[in-house]
C-alpha cells in the first residue's frame, strides 16, 4: 500500500491523549491503512472538534489514552467525577490516573443525548486489561503493544471499512486454512478475492459458515455472492439505509424516519423525500445522497472540502456522511422548503428566480452544480455544490454546467413548443445565458410579460414511480394551456382498480396515457401491439396489449361520464388512448398517423398541444371535474406507508393488508420481489406444530385488467399484489421509537419478545431475515412482523441475517447505544461495553447479543442462553422501577 498522508486518508482516528509524541507514533503503524490520526491534548478540545456539525462526522473512531498522569495538560482541562453526570462506580477513579475513563463517560454522555455523532471509542493502556474499565458500561479497551504491533486486528472490529495489507491477509487466511484444512489452491483463490476487494472478516466468517468449506463450487457461490454486494449498491438498498439514520445535532438525535424516492438528481445522486422523526415532532425534509464503493472511498479531507462547499452555497443544507458494509453514503439533506407557487405566470416566475439565484452564486464565486427539474421545483433552488461531495469541486466548471442547463429549464417550463411571443423572449434571454450574462438574462424576465398559462393538475397519488413519469408530468404541465386538465393516477372502476397513469383533458377530447419506458422497440399491427423489445427480464407483448386495450375501455367509460354529466350526446367527446415510451424507443412502423396507439413523449406532446390549440369544446377544465373520481375508496381514505414502496390498509382493529404496485419498482426488483413472495407463502404453508410470528391470512395478486394472477405461476403478467396479515392496524416500525421516563417496562418487554420470536422461527425451521429494528413494526408495546417477503427456508445465510437482526434490535432497545444497531447488522459491536453491568437490563441482553454474534455458537447453547434472557427480561419488566434493586433472578424465581 501506498503509505497515507492527510490529503489521501479515508479514515481518520480521533486520539485523545496528554503526549503528542503518542500521535504520531500510533500513525506511524496506521499509515499504511489509510488511516488518518487527529491528535487533540483533553475532553475539551476534543469536544470543540465532535461538536463541530461537519467535522465530527469524519472522525470514524476514538482512542483515548487512559493514563493522564504527566503535567501536559493543565488541572482546569482535566475533567472530574461532577462532570460525568452521575456515573456510578467512579469513587476509585483517579482523576490523572483514570482521566481516560473520565473523557469516555463525557463523550458516551454526549453520544447518548445525540449532541455529536456516534463514533466507537476504546481506551489505551499499558497492560492487557483494565479491570476497572469493565465496571461501568462504557466502550472497549486494547493494549497500546498491541495496537501497534497488530494494527488490523486491534482496530477491525471498530473500523469496519479498514482495508488489511497483504501480511494481515497471509495471517487470517493461515488460521483458516488450518481451522477448516483448506487446500493450498482454495485458500489462495480467497486470497485473490480479498486482495481484490472483498472484506476480509466478512469472507472469513461466510467460508466458515459454509456446511463443506472445502466444495470449490460452495465456496465460489459464497465469494460471487459477497462480490455482488461490493459492485452494486440499488435504490432500494440506498432508501433502506437511510431510513434507518441517526443524525445528532445541537437540538440532539434526530432519526431519519419514513423514506420514499423522489427521482434521480442527476447521474451522480438519488433524491428522496425524509420524514425527520425527534421526539415530539416529525417534519418533512428532502435527502439527496449516493452510494460509493469501498475502492472509491473518498479522502477524508476531500469530504471536508465537499461539505465546505455545500454549507457555503446553501446555508440550509445539512451534509450526511454514513458507512454500510463497507460503502460510503455521502450526501445532504434540508428541510423541506415551499415549492413555488401555481396558477399564470408561474413558470415565468420560477425561471427568473433561478436566473436570479444562480447569478447570485455565480457572483460569489460559487456554482449550483445540479440544476434539474427536482432541484428547481423549491423557492430557492435545493442541493446546490452537492457534486462537490462527489469530487467535483471545480467551481468553474460547475459554473459552465450550470449555463449549459438554464435552457433546459425553460423547456421544462413552457414546453417545445411555445407561443410565438413567449418564444420570442425565451431567445433573448437564452443568448445572455449562453453569453454568461445573468444580469442580462435577468433583466429580460423582469421586462417579459410571459403570460404561460398552466393547465390544471390533479395529482391522487403523490408518490413518484420508476417508471419516469415525471419527466413526462413536467412536459405536460410545461405545454399544454389553461383550459386543459392533466390529471394522474386517476382510477376508473368501471374497467380496472388499476389507476391509470395519466389522463388528459383538452379541447372536447379525453385522452388516456400509460407511461412506459423500459421497451425498446414496439411493432405495431392492426392498431395493435404486435411485438415488444424491452429492458425487463419478462416479456412485454401480453402485458402492453392488455394495457393498450385498457386506455382504450378506459378512455370509452370516462368519455361516456363526461358526456352524461354535461348533457352532451354521445360521441361528443373525443377518445384517445396510447402508450407512451421513452425517447429513443423504435416505433414500427413510422408512419404518420393523427394519434397511433404507441408514440413516443413528444410525439405525444405535440398531438395534445396541437388538439389544445383548435380550441373545441367543451374545455378541458369542465371536463375534469367529472373525470377526477369524488373521493378515493373507503380502504385508501386512510392508506399509511410501510418499508419501501408499500402501502398499509386497516380493516378492523386487528387486520392490515399491504399493497404494492409494479409501477413503484425497477424491472428486476419487481420480480426479485414477486419470487421472494412466493417463496415466502410456500415456506409458511404449512406451518407446523406451531404457528410462525407472521400471521399471514392471503396473498393475493392482480393483473393491470384486475383480474386474479398467481404470483408464482404468471409472475408476468402480475401489477398489483397484497397479503393480509392478522395484526393491528395502527403500527409503526420499531426504529421509529422513542422511549420516555416511565418505558423501560415496554422496552424490556418488546426486548423479551424479539428473542421470543427468534426462538419460534427457529422452531418453525423459518427466518426472517430483516429482523433489526427497521424490518419490525410494534403497537402497545407489543412487536409484529409485517414482511412477507422477509421469509425464507432457513439456508445458513438467512439464518444469520436473522440473528444479526435480533442482536440489533436488542441493542437498540436496552443498549446505552441503540444508535449502534446499524453496525451490529454487519456483526460487529462497536463501542458497546465489554463487560455489562450484569444487574442491568442491557446486562441480561448482552449475553444474549454476544452468543447471537457468535458464528459457532451451537444450537442447544444458542436457545439456552436465549431462553435464560427471554425469562430474565420477563421478569425485570414486571419488576419495572424497582429493577434491579430486585434482581430479575429472584423475582423469576418467585414469580414461577
Amino acid at each position: 500500500m501506498t503509505p497515507t498522508g492527510p490529503a489521501t486518508a479515508c479514515l481518520t482516528v480521533l486520539l485523545i491523549d496528554d503526549a503528542e509524541t503518542q500521535s504520531e507514533r500510533i500513525q506511524d503503524c496506521l499509515r499504511d491503512y489509510a488511516v488518518w490520526v487527529e491528535w487533540r491534548p483533553s475532553y475539551r478540545a476534543a469536544a470543540e472538534l465532535l461538536h463541530d456539525p461537519d467535522r465530527g462526522q469524519l472522525i470514524d473512531l476514538i482512542l483515548i489514552d487512559q493514563d493522564f498522569t504527566g503535567d501536559a495538560v493543565p488541572p482546569e482541562d482535566l475533567l472530574t467525577r461532577s462532570e460525568v453526570g452521575g456515573l456510578t462506580g467512579t469513587d476509585d477513579w483517579d482523576v490523572r490516573l483514570h482521566q481516560g475513563l473520565f473523557v469516555m463517560a463525557r463523550l458516551g454522555q454526549d453520544m447518548r443525548e445525540g449532541r455529536i455523532p456516534f463514533a466507537p471509542m476504546m481506551i489505551l493502556t499499558h497492560y492487557a486489561r483494565v479491570d476497572i474499565a469493565g465496571q461501568v458500561s462504557l466502550g472497549g479497551y486494547e493494549s497500546k503493544r498491541r495496537l501497534i504491533t497488530d494494527p488490523y486486528t486491534a482496530l477491525k472490529g471498530y473500523l469496519a471499512a479498514m482495508r488489511p495489507t497483504e501480511v494481515d491477509v497471509d495471517r487470517r487466511l493461515a488460521d483458516l486454512r488450518a481451522r477448516l484444512d483448506l487446500p493450498d489452491e482454495l485458500t489462495a483463490e480467497i486470497r485473490r478475492a480479498v486482495l481484490g476487494g472483498l472484506d476480509l472478516e466478512e469472507t472469513s466468517a461466510a467460508v466458515g459458515r459454509l456446511t463443506d468449506p472445502t466444495d470449490w463450487r460452495a465456496v465460489g457461490r459464497s465469494l460471487e455472492r459477497l462480490a455482488e454486494r461490493r459492485r452494486t449498491y440499488s435504490v432500494e438498498r440506498l432508501a433502506r439505509t437511510i431510513e434507518g439514520a441517526w443524525l445528532a445535532s445541537q437540538a440532539g438525535w434526530l432519526r431519519v424516519g419514513h423514506v420514499e424516492p423522489a427521482g434521480p438528481l442527476d447521474r451522480e445522486f438519488d433524491a428522496f423525500q425524509v420524514e425527520i422523526c425527534q421526539p415530539g415532532t416529525t417534519f418533512p425534509a428532502l435527502l439527496a445522497a449516493r452510494a460509493l464503493p469501498p475502492e472509491q472511498m473518498p479522502a477524508t479531507a476531500q469530504v471536508s472540502r465537499g461539505f465546505r462547499m455545500l454549507r457555503a452555497t446553501d446555508g440550509r443544507s445539512r451534509p450526511v456522511r454514513l458507512h454500510d458494509a463497507g460503502w460510503t453514503i455521502l450526501g445532504c439533506w434540508v428541510a423541506r422548503p415551499e415549492r413555488w407557487d401555481t396558477g399564470p405566470g408561474a413558470a415565468a416566475r420560477r425561471l427568473l428566480g433561478v436566473t436570479r439565484h444562480v447569478r447570485h452564486l455565480h457572483g460569489r464565486g460559487l456554482a449550483h452544480g445540479s440544476l434539474s427539474v427536482l432541484s428547481t421545483g423549491y423557492e430557492p433552488p435545493v442541493f446546490g455544490a452537492i457534486r462537490c461531495l462527489a469530487g467535483a469541486c471545480d467551481a468553474a466548471q460547475l459554473r459552465l454546467d450550470d449555463l449549459r442547463q438554464l435552457p433546459a429549464l425553460a423547456v421544462s417550463a413552457f414546453g417545445e413548443d411555445p407561443a410565438p411571443a413567449v418564444r420570442a423572449e425565451l431567445a433573448r434571454w437564452a443568448a445572455c445565458v449562453d453569453a454568461g450574462d445573468l444580469d442580462g438574462a435577468e433583466r429580460v424576465l423582469e421586462a417579459a410579460d410571459l403570460r404561460d398559462e398552466a393547465p390544471a393538475y390533479l395529482d391522487f397519488d403523490s408518490r413518484l414511480y420508476c417508471g419516469g413519469e415525471q419527466g413526462f408530468r413536467d412536459r405536460l404541465l410545461a405545454s399544454l394551456g389553461a383550459e386543459d386538465a392533466v390529471l394522474r393516477e386517476v382510477r376508473c372502476d368501471e374497467v380496472s382498480a388499476s389507476p391509470l397513469d395519466f389522463v388528459v383533458c383538452a379541447a372536447g377530447a379525453v385522452a388516456v396515457l400509460e407511461h412506459r419506458t423500459r421497451l425498446r422497440r414496439v411493432v405495431l399491427g392492426n392498431g395493435d401491439v404486435a411485438g415488444v423489445e424491452a429492458d425487463a427480464p419478462e416479456s412485454e407483448d401480453a402485458r402492453c396489449r392488455r394495457s393498450l386495450a385498457r386506455c382504450r375501455r378506459s378512455a370509452d367509460a370516462l368519455a361516456a361520464r363526461v358526456e352524461a354529466a354535461m348533457d352532451l350526446g354521445p360521441g361528443s367527446v373525443r377518445r384517445l388512448a396510447a402508450l407512451v415510451v421513452a425517447e429513443g424507443t423504435v416505433v414500427e412502423p413510422g408512419y404518420a398517423a393523427a394519434w397511433r396507439p404507441v408514440v413516443t413523449e413528444a410525439e405525444a406532446v405535440s398531438e395534445l398541444v396541437s388538439l389544445s390549440r383548435a380550441g373545441r369544446s367543451p374545455r378541458g377544465v369542465d371536463m375534469a371535474r367529472y373525470v377526477s373520481p369524488p373521493s378515493p375508496p373507503d380502504d385508501e381514505a386512510h392508506a399509511g406507508r410501510r418499508a419501501l414502496h408499500w402501502t398499509t390498509l386497516a380493516f378492523g382493529p386487528n387486520l392490515t393488508r399491504m399493497r404494492t404496485w409494479r409501477k413503484q419498482w425497477p424491472a428486476r426488483s419487481w420480480r426479485h420481489l414477486l419470487t421472494r413472495l412466493a417463496t415466502a407463502r410456500l415456506a409458511l404453508r404449512p406451518p407446523g406444530d406451531e404457528a410462525a410470528p407472521l400471521r399471514l391470512v392471503a396473498l393475493r395478486a392482480y393483473d393491470d385488467d384486475g383480474r386474479a394472477r398467481d404470483v408464482a405461476e404468471e409472475a408476468e403478467a402480475v401489477d398489483v399484489v397484497e397479503y393480509d396479515l392478522r395484526m393491528p392496524g395502527e403500527t409503526a416500525p420499531l426504529a421509529t421509537y422513542f422511549g420516555d421516563a416511565g418505558s423501560e417496562a415496554v422496552r424490556r418487554r418488546m426486548a423479551a419478545q424479539v428473542l421470543r420470536s427468534l426462538l419460534c422461527w427457529e422452531r418453525c425451521r423459518l427466518a426472517y431475515r430483516t429482523m433489526g429494528p427497521d424490518g419490525l413494526v410494534y403497537a402497545g408495546g407489543i412487536v409484529h412482523f409485517d414482511l412477507l417477503q422477509s421469509v425464507s427456508p432457513p439456508d445458513v445465510e438467512s439464518r444469520w441475517r436473522m440473528r444479526l437482526g435480533a442482536a440489533a434490535s436488542l441493542v437498540f432497545l436496552l443498549s446505552p447505544w441503540p444508535h449502534a444497531w446499524p453496525a451490529v447488522l454487519g456483526g460487529t459491536t462497536p463501542a458497546l461495553p465489554v463487560r455489562p453491568d450484569e444487574g442491568s437490563a442491557w446486562g441480561i441482553a448482552a449475553g444474549a447479543v454476544a452468543v447471537l454474534l457468535d458464528p459457532d455458537a451451537e444450537l442447544g447453547r444458542l436457545e439456552a442462553t436465549l431462553y435464560e434472557s427471554v425469562q430474565l427480561l420477563d421478569a425485570a419488566a414486571l419488576l419495572d422501577h424497582r429493577f434491579p434493586a430486585w434482581p430479575a433472578g429472584l423475582a423469576r424465581e418467585a414469580l414461577s
